[in-house]
């Protein structure tokens, strides 16, 4: 699950967020039966003058390598306790609390095509309720860890 948030704190980051690639490309789904698309998410720093999630903007232009594909850009940052943190010594991993994400609409990707928009728009709670479904899909740890959460939450 560490892989699929990007948690920047393990030597597998690779400036990105796996689920938010994800959560565009559902987002993008009705499309790509028409377009060739490719999905590239980018982790972002964050802070409230200097941040660069603030500011980065989700797009899409055509695929450098490709001249048949176009690439959805997003963006992505990542909140954790303050215990998660490498300069701590022995410190605590924990899950993310938060991951932001910047998403290009399904409405913006219809537009830019020049497609008709006559499906419906994914919601946030669309994509918590997929992030969800995949957990406990591939949840491999102890069992009572999903009953607690579907008997309480967090």
């Amino acid at each position: 699950m560490y892989a699929i948030e990007g948690a920047p704190f393990m030597s597998s980051f690779n400036n990105q967020t796996p689920w938010v690639q994800m959560a565009q490309e559902m987002i993008a789904e009705p499309v790509m039966v028409k377009e060739n698309l490719k999905f590239v998410d980018e982790y972002k720093t964050e802070g409230a003058v200097s941040g660069e999630f603030e500011h980065a903007k989700p797009k899409i232009e055509q695929d450098k390598t490709s001249t048949d594909t176009h690439d959805i850009l997003s963006y992505s940052r990542s909140e954790y306790n303050f215990r998660t943190n490498p300069k701590i010594d022995a410190a605590d991993y924990y899950m993310s609390t938060d991951i932001g994400a910047k998403l290009k609409s399904r409405e913006a990707i219809y537009k830019y095509f020049n497609m008709t928009f006559d499906v419906k728009e994914l919601t946030c709670k669309d994509i918590n309720e997929k992030a969800m479904d995949h957990v406990i899909k591939n949840w491999k740890g102890d069992k009572a860890v999903l009953d607690r959460f579907a008997k309480v939450g967090q």
